[in-house]
């Protein structure tokens, strides 16, 4: 018996476990790999020869021949005797994965059939679309100016191309335009105003769509809408906006840009309103800066200046703070003379440091009722007096607030 044999199991056998010893053919061993049987190719599909064999394949069930007839249409020349069917067949490439086949198609074959095809195009790819964008501008069907939108984020040729064409659609495309004036993509705000720039587009339009804005979900969106109002001085946006505006703004003070925070004083600077009053009053005495400011600037737009008191003791105490106060009525003129007034009637405290900052702001924005006041305010703190009189130093502020108002009120 050779060695490595089994007793009682034949040469070129395996022992069955199962009692019975069953016979292994030669040429199998333990480590060759199994050998399967290759499944029958399947024939290869029949070249496309006509223009009939390649509109049956658009609208057949495969996307592997809607393909393939779509790059076969590309390199044909167009008959305008088929074009109708042609196009009409190109709608079978509007599936998931395969849309993108018509970007050499459409652009010979395609017409106002393919219109939501040729959108979904322009949206999808990403580059190499300009043959598609002429088609579009050729079309030139309303349903087409959101997919432009869409290209005008891109930085180079198909954006470029996409601007062109946007600016000179016709006036259909202005309502479009002005709701997209703060698209929040960098390259496309820069290209939508230019091109709302172009075509005259009525301010007030676009201060109604900049208010809307301020209430964006998108944070980029915001920053652009405030920025424009601010930019603006809200000059076109209508009085009944106002409170709207007002109220956005307010929400604004807590956005987490400095920027727009910033923009938001200033909106409330020009489109204050009664409404918000008590809110503006209360938020003199607020520890946030961009909310102060923009509360004393709306009692000054108002002219309300029933917290005085209140913005004398949170503010005028504090020299960095006063003069902020004063830089703020100074930028506002004649409007925050009754503010300033108002302030220059609290109690004299001191060395008067605060109410020779509020002289200094009436010197320069005063008017007659201001002069009735100086002379008002040296009668209550006792000008001349030994003692408890005013010091010398507020005495000259006073006499400084006189002669240029007076100077100035003669020159009117």
């Amino acid at each position: 018996m050779s060695a490595g044999a089994v007793a009682g199991v034949p040469q070129g056998a395996q022992p069955n476990p199962f009692g019975a010893a069953t016979a292994v053919p030669a040429s199998t061993t333990p480590n060759a790999p199994a050998v399967t049987a290759e499944p029958a190719s399947s024939p290869p599909a029949e070249p496309i020869a006509t223009i009939d064999d390649a509109i049956a394949r658009l609208q057949g069930p495969s996307a592997d021949a809607a393909r393939d007839a779509a790059e076969w249409l590309a390199k044909q020349p167009l008959d305008p005797a088929r074009q109708a069917e042609v196009s009409r067949a190109l709608n079978g490439l509007d599936r998931d994965g395969l849309r993108l086949a018509g970007l050499t198609v459409l652009p010979i074959w395609g017409t106002k059939e393919n219109v939501d095809l040729l959108g979904k195009v322009l949206v999808e790819q990403k580059f190499d679309r300009q043959p598609c964008l002429v088609l579009a501008q050729k079309l030139n069907d309303d349903r087409l100016l959101e997919p432009l939108v869409a290209v005008l984020t891109d930085t180079f040729d198909d954006g470029k191309l996409a601007e062109e064409i946007l600016a000179k659609w016709g006036q259909s495309a202005d309502d479009m335009l002005v709701r997209h004036m703060n698209h929040p993509h960098d390259e496309a705000h820069n290209r939508i105003v230019r091109i709302l720039d172009l075509r005259k587009i009525a301010p007030e339009a676009l201060a109604r769509q900049a208010v809307a804005d301020l209430r964006s979900e998108n944070a980029d969106q915001r920053r652009y809408a405030a920025a424009w109002l601010e930019e603006t001085k809200c000059e076109a946006v209508p009085t009944e906006l106002h409170p709207d505006a007002t109220d956005a703004a307010l929400s604004l003070l807590a956005d987490r840009s400095p920027s727009v925070r910033g923009s938001a004083v200033d909106i409330v600077r020009y489109c204050a309103d009664k409404s918000h009053d008590a809110q503006f009053v209360k938020m003199l005495s607020s520890q946030r800066a961009e909310e102060w400011h923009a509360g004393l600037h709306g009692v000054i737009r108002t002219g309300n200046t029933a917290g005085a008191k209140e913005l004398f003791a949170a503010r005028m105490k504090d020299e960095a703070q006063a003069g902020m106060v004063c830089r703020i009525m100074n930028g506002a003129g004649q409007p925050a003379e009754d503010l300033a007034i108002a302030l220059l009637k609290q109690p004299l405290e001191d060395r008067g440091q605060a109410h020779i900052a509020i002289l200094l702001s009436i010197s320069q924005i005063g008017g007659k009722k201001s002069l009735a006041a100086l002379t008002q305010f040296e009668r209550q703190n006792g000008r001349g007096k030994k003692k408890g009189g005013m010091s010398s130093s507020v005495a000259s502020a006073v006499d400084v607030a006189r002669a240029n108002i007076t100077k100035r009120t003669k020159s009117r």
